[in-house]
């Protein structure tokens, strides 16, 4: 497991996952700032061109924290993104928070 120091750029990305599309966007919580919204087709290799262009357009190393929410999908999305040596977790619904702040039911 890599450890993280202060000086690396961490960018955290949200993936909603559908069956036939992956809606995403990047969010630098250093900047407080979302970019880099896309809808793409729902799969793994997608994602990894989606990642090495946000990596490329910042012409930095960067770290990607990806995480999505547990569906009927499955965690095949995890496993691949994982393989290929990225961050991925999948969350439990129960963890997920409306824009209010509120924790969904």
């Amino acid at each position: 497991m890599k450890i993280i120091t202060r000086n690396e750029k961490i960018l955290y990305i949200g993936i909603d996952v559908h069956k036939d599309t992956y809606s995403l966007c990047s969010f630098d919580f250093h900047k407080n700032e979302l970019s880099d919204e896309m809808t793409i087709k729902a799969t793994t290799k997608a994602v990894i061109k989606y990642l090495e262009a946000i990596e490329k357009k910042h012409k930095e190393e960067i770290l990607f924290a990806c995480g999505y929410e547990a569906g009927p999908t499955g965690y095949g999305l995890c496993r691949g993104l994982q393989k290929a040596g990225y961050g991925c977790v999948v969350m439990a619904p129960t963890t997920m928070s409306n824009p209010d702040g509120k924790k969904r039911v």
